[in-house]
């Protein structure tokens, strides 16, 4: 979105390249409240003839602001030049983006007093929406704009405090999914996966949905309410996001299959390590966890064997939680679910972040009285064999946790946040096995993605699409630590042993065992 009539170019542009690449993307031409009062004369006929030339840019990001951030902008600049580029939206019938901050109520008045639809632009999205369930009730009653009001949400404005925060859920709790739209609201290309994916699990919870039916939700409310536009590639949205997900899956598995990543290796590692890890057969201690278990491919034959007490698979993909109770023999896995199924344990199968269910997990815990607000077991005490007390709380710690190739796509504060997480809801004596990739200490992500990309040439069993699908989630999600650096913000959040059991030969995937 364009905030002042310098970026008009730039976006016009990017548009143009979108449309050669089929890429499903719609940018906006307008001027920001907080740069009302630079806006040069004849603004609007250039914005006017801008937007005539560019059938598929809709008009934003136009608004009212009454914070401090805007009182360098007079009241009286910033409603006439919302009231002209809405008039002009209307005019030539394209939906437009609104950051309004203690503006609601003008907002809505101006809708209000003209009652016909075309009075009014074809649809309306609030950027970054911070106001009442009352206000935005009120919006969505408006007869003239039924099915045309949609609401963004992203993590940098919508919950920068306890207050928004509450708001969000708040108002989370009352919209109907077919108005609620995901944002990010980050320039950094990088980041905005991250924040896109991290925003969906806060509405999936404030819902009571699945991530991939808020994603599913928020795609059916972006074609709504960019209907209007001419977008060549708009009705193939839908079909390009499975066909994506579809894409990189085969990739993954490839990638598995081919060993590129020297997965035969690692997997010999944990097969030796694992039982070793566990209290002997028949104790009522054994659960196990797996922190983005994905399909389980790699680790349900080792699992079989074993003598837990249960066990818990955790992804925030929901798609693959079926494939990985199959190979396992327990439930089905939607959303979370219990039961025997094949397998010789109660299985357990959760559709969430990692970083979200250890620390909802431990949250849990401290509820029940199980641990307490440090993490550590009220009044435990050992008996003479040395044996642990065992509390009679229906939510058992985990013995051992294993997280495969999960982490790297946490920053190091986030890392360090699951780390302590985790470290909570051990039981005593506890395993945390990790496999995955790092850094070589004093390398730099830079270096790191430049050498990975360079590995990619040797796997020739991937299609270039496959391939491409690859780099691209590696560059803009993975985060991998330096080693040394690793093991810091281990200790600092609670595993006092850290201790490297293999590293591959390409100095990136390594298998590490945490513990107390």
């Amino acid at each position: 979105m364009a905030v002042e009539e310098g970026d008009w170019a730039m976006l016009i542009s990017m548009e143009e390249q979108g449309q050669q690449h089929k890429a499903v993307a719609a940018g906006g031409l307008g001027i920001h409240p907080w740069k009302a009062h630079e806006a040069k004369p004849g603004w609007e006929s250039r914005l006017r003839e801008a937007l005539i030339r560019r059938p598929s840019l809709l008009v934003g990001e136009i608004g009212l602001d009454k914070s401090r951030e805007a009182d360098k902008t007079g009241w009286e600049i910033q409603l006439k030049m919302f009231e002209e580029q809405m008039e002009l939206a209307a005019e030539l019938r394209r939906p437009v983006s609104i950051h309004c901050v203690r503006a609601y109520g003008t907002v809505y008045d101006w809708l209000k007093k003209r009652p016909m639809a075309t009075e009014c632009p074809p649809s309306l999205a609030f950027h970054s929406y911070t106001g009442s369930p009352e206000m935005a009730a009120a919006f969505l009653a408006l007869p003239h704009l039924k099915g045309s009001v949609f609401f963004g949400f992203s993590l940098s404005v919508c919950l920068r405090s306890p207050a928004t925060e509450t708001r969000l859920y708040n108002v989370l709790s009352v919209l109907p999914r077919e108005s609620l739209l995901l944002e990010s609201d980050l320039d950094d290309r990088c980041a905005v996966r991250v924040a896109m994916m991290r925003m969906c699990e806060v509405v999936a919870r404030a819902t009571g949905v699945q991530r991939h039916c808020v994603v599913r939700c928020c795609t059916q409310a972006l074609l709504s309410g960019t209907k209007s536009l001419n977008m060549t590639a708009h009705h193939n949205v839908t079909s390009s996001s499975l066909h994506l997900f579809e894409t990189a899956w085969r990739a993954y598995r490839k990638l598995v299959d081919e060993d590129y990543m020297e997965h035969a290796a690692l997997t010999a590692v944990i097969a030796a390590v694992l039982p070793t890890l566990l209290p002997p057969a028949g104790s009522s201690t054994g659960w196990m966890a797996d922190l983005g278990c994905g399909d389980l491919g790699l680790l349900a034959p080792l699992l079989r064997p074993l003598p837990l007490a249960g066990f818990i698979g955790v992804d925030a993909t929901a798609e693959v939680l079926p494939l990985a109770a199959g190979r396992l023999g327990g439930g089905r896995g939607e959303g979370v679910e219990r039961g025997y199924g094949g397998a010789p344990w109660p299985c357990e199968w959760v559709c969430a972040d990692l970083l979200d269910w250890s620390e909802e997990r431990r949250k849990a815990l401290q509820e029940e009285g199980v641990i307490d607000a440090s993490g550590v077991e009220p009044n435990s005490s050992s008996s003479s064999s040395g044996s642990t007390k065992i509390c009679s709380s229906p939510l058992p710690r985990m013995h051992v946790i294993s997280c495969l190739f999960a982490l790297h796509h946490l920053s190091d504060p986030l890392k360090q946040r699951a780390l302590a997480a985790l470290r909570a809801c051990m039981a005593t004596g506890g395993s945390l096995l990790i496999a995955d990739v790092f850094r070589k200490d004093g390398e730099d992500r830079e270096a790191y993605l430049s050498r990975y990309k360079a590995r990619t040439v040797e796997w020739v069993r991937l299609e270039k699409e496959e391939r491409e699908a690859v780099l691209e989630h590696v560059c803009t999600s993975d985060y991998p630590s330096e080693r040394s650096e690793f093991v810091a913000l281990a200790r600092r959040a609670g595993w006092g042993k850290a201790r490297w059991l293999w590293g591959g030969m390409h100095e990136a995937e390594a298998v590490l065992l945490l513990q107390f």
